[in-house]
């Protein structure tokens, strides 16, 4: 018999397509297809950097790709409570980061099941959450490296090339955990790992002596990133 594509109007939830033919086949005039529902989620970023190159790309991602995304942006000690799916901690201002926030983030995280992803900065291994990071953190080091594609997770690095830095923590990835990218010196970059319920990413590189920001892989990771987390991906 012959075939014809049909185009047709949808919602989320439950479509009933029925088509208006004169057959012996009635039961086959019906067809009921399933959209899925997109759930709204939310991202709290903390930062006391008004340059920090991550926020841009937050409302960049909403604007163009995820209208159901909500942002909300807190600069310590100003903090919204914390009640979110994803929490971004980067170039935040130690003294102005209460410790009881920090306990009530990591506390969603393991419980309702939360992502954190804390961004690297030099003084990192002062806060609190240190020991909670899938990374063990050693010294800094101020040379230029390579950074490599795990090429793991693939639906979060694929088409991604991180380009090189010129600062970094020597770091190993936690047991169990999973390294996403490293340098060319095997230091451990970005990381991810469950925490509980929930997700806990170490993201090492910095930004501002990398040349990753400048790429256009950079936006492409937050995205596909930000798709894993909240499993757009799997729509």
């Amino acid at each position: 018999g012959e075939t014809e594509n049909i185009l047709f109007s949808h919602s989320p939830g439950l479509n009933t397509v029925k088509l208006s033919v004169d057959d012996n086949f009635e039961e086959d005039n019906t067809l009921q297809i399933m959209v899925p529902v997109e759930v709204p989620k939310s991202i709290l970023f903390l930062s006391n950097n008004e340059q920090n190159y991550i926020l841009p790309l937050l409302h960049a991602y909403k604007e163009s790709w995820n209208e159901f995304i909500e942002i909300e942006e807190g600069t310590p000690p100003v903090i919204p409570s914390p009640d979110h799916d994803i929490y971004i901690i980067a170039d935040v201002d130690r003294d102005k980061l209460p410790k009881a926030i920090i306990k009530q983030i990591l506390r969603n995280v393991e419980e309702d099941g939360s992502t954190l992803i804390v961004g690297v900065q030099e003084d990192i291994k002062k806060f609190s959450y240190e020991g909670d990071l899938p990374v063990n953190l050693g010294s800094l080091e101020e040379q230029e490296a390579l950074i490599f594609n795990s090429h793991v997770l693939t639906d979060v690095t694929s088409h991604i090339s991180f380009g090189k830095t010129g600062m970094y923590f020597e770091a190993d990835a936690a047991s169990g955990a999973t390294t996403l990218a490293y340098t060319e010196t095997d230091e451990d970059l970005i990381v991810v790992d469950e925490y509980g319920n929930g997700l806990i990413v170490y993201y090492g590189i910095f930004d501002d002596n990398s040349s990753f920001h400048y790429d256009i892989s950079y936006p492409l990771f937050w995205q596909q990133l930000i798709d894993h987390i909240i499993g757009k991906d799997e729509i």
